[in-house]
């Protein structure tokens, strides 16, 4: 939920537009996001559907209430997520040098993020300075997450292979 929140807040500061009013209602930052005419966002229907179901279950969103999956949760958010990320970015400033205007640019940009290509191997899509594309930084992420797993699992009085030390 949080996820998809910041990322659609993220579409809108990028594209100079107020983030101000939408508080938790991602149906209204979808709506708001796809009112920027001059962007051609090809959001599948899958993204708006499940945008609303975040937003039925959003009230509940520290599951202070008993809360069921269908099953395909994350799935369903993972491609969701990827479908707004890829739009978070500076689609309107061309480098200083190139000679583009703001139209051309975003032209530029619609013609990669929106191609064949990308849609058919999704996991190839790299965000320009985006931390989750540095091979190097994940690893240190990912290095620091097993760090961490190994601390509580020692806390707990297990050994990294499961087996309680001596």
């Amino acid at each position: 939920l949080q996820a998809v929140e910041k990322y659609l807040k993220a579409i809108l500061l990028y594209s100079r537009r107020s983030a101000k009013g939408l508080g938790h209602n991602l149906t209204l930052a979808l709506e708001r996001v796809r009112s920027i005419h001059d962007i051609p966002f090809d959001f599948p229907p899958a993204v708006d559907e499940f945008v609303a179901y975040l937003d039925r279950h959003g009230p509940n969103r520290y599951l202070e209430i008993p809360f069921y999956a269908r099953g395909h949760e994350l799935v369903e958010l993972d491609r969701t997520v990827w479908n707004l990320r890829r739009y978070c970015q500076a689609l309107r400033w061309p480098p200083k040098g190139l000679n583009k205007t703001e139209a051309e640019w975003i032209a530029i940009h619609m013609e990669s993020l929106q191609s064949p290509e990308c849609k058919r191997r999704p996991h190839r899509f790299r965000l320009l300075g985006g931390v989750l594309e540095d091979d190097a930084t994940l690893g240190a992420l990912l290095d620091e997450l097993l760090e961490a797993l190994e601390i509580l699992a020692f806390a707990d009085g297990l050994a990294c292979d499961g087996s309680r030390p001596e």
